[in-house]
């Protein structure tokens, strides 16, 4: 008896490595996304997947969560982030008035805002927007961000609302709006879709990120900070490999009216400065291969600038 209990631990550690004790339940972790092509949607499969997705499954993994998706309109999602019943939500553009979100501090991409028409309509500048009916998605921040923009240069137009950016693509389709507030990557994935084509106005560059309701799930953005830092910095990582697979950072597209916006931007900033009249202000941001993008309004159209490929 006395050499049993002598054995006893020995024998202990050894039934647990070789019959392992069940994990407790591991952690699970809700995400709210829609349909923004490619940073979240359905494959053919009926399956989630994207960039959010891409990156929140690594983390995932290396955290030992299990993760549930719920894919809805963002109308729908924002008031199950409010009340609860989702725990993270994107992607969401970063802006400092959403106080009552917790964004993660690293942005996944950085989204911009652009102007979509009809092949048979022609929107040259901001002010041929004038008096027209420009259709938006509820609850987005791009169609503030345009309306800021709009209202800069005294511009006014009507607006309507939309669920999701496949209903606005369809109602510009069918010639229900004259316009369509866009972000960049939505209109790169719907390109080719139906009539509609990008206009050559830009505006708003936002960072993309993951949200939560302050003082909920800071779990999960407290291991987003960690994780999505150090994929950064790893060319090897999920985050990267995401990033080629659905954008091919490595050869990126210019939009089609870029070298004709450049031409008009020439002569119209020489045209400014004889008159000693310059442009009341600029945005900048970084692009991971194209280096520092200025965007100025240019008698009302958003022009890029500078662009450096790094």
């Amino acid at each position: 008896m006395p050499l049993l209990l002598r054995l006893l631990p020995a024998l202990l550690v050894l039934l647990s490595v070789l019959c392992p004790v069940a994990p407790a339940h591991a952690r699970e972790v809700v995400v709210g996304i829609y349909d923004m092509e490619p940073l979240s949607m359905r494959g053919a499969d009926g399956r989630v997947q994207g960039i959010v997705v891409d990156v929140m499954d690594a983390v995932a993994r290396d955290e030992g969560w299990t993760v549930r998706y719920v894919y809805d309109d963002w109308d729908r999602l924002m008031p199950m982030l409010e009340d609860g019943r989702i725990d993270v939500l994107a992607p969401i553009a970063f802006s400092e008035t959403r106080t009552a979100y917790r964004y993660n501090r690293d942005y996944l991409v950085i989204d911009w805002g652009q102007i979509w028409v009809r092949r048979s309509t022609r929107v040259d500048m901001l002010f041929d927007l004038q008096d027209k009916l420009v259709g938006g998605v509820s609850m987005s921040i791009f169609p503030a961000g345009f309306e800021a923009f709009a209202r800069r240069f005294g511009v006014q137009y009507r607006q309507r609302d939309y669920p999701d950016y496949s209903a606005l693509l369809d109602a510009l389709n069918r010639g229900e709006v004259d316009a369509a507030v866009i972000p960049r990557f939505i209109g790169t994935h719907h390109e080719r879709r139906g009539t509609a084509e990008p206009a050559s106005i830009v505006f708003s560059p936002f960072e993309m990120r993951y949200a939560a309701m302050r003082g909920r799930a800071d779990d999960v953005m407290d291991a987003l900070d960690r994780r999505l830092a150090a994929y950064k910095a790893d060319k090897d990582s999920a985050y990267h490999r995401s990033l080629n697979r659905w954008i091919r950072v490595d050869a990126p597209v210019l939009p089609a009216w870029l070298p004709y916006a450049l031409g008009a931007a020439a002569v119209l900033l020489l045209a400014l400065v004889k008159e000693s009249v310059a442009p009341s202000w600029t945005v900048a941001w970084s692009h991971p291969n194209w280096g520092t993008v200025n965007v100025v309004p240019v008698l009302g159209i958003g022009v890029v600038q500078y662009l450096h490929r790094k």
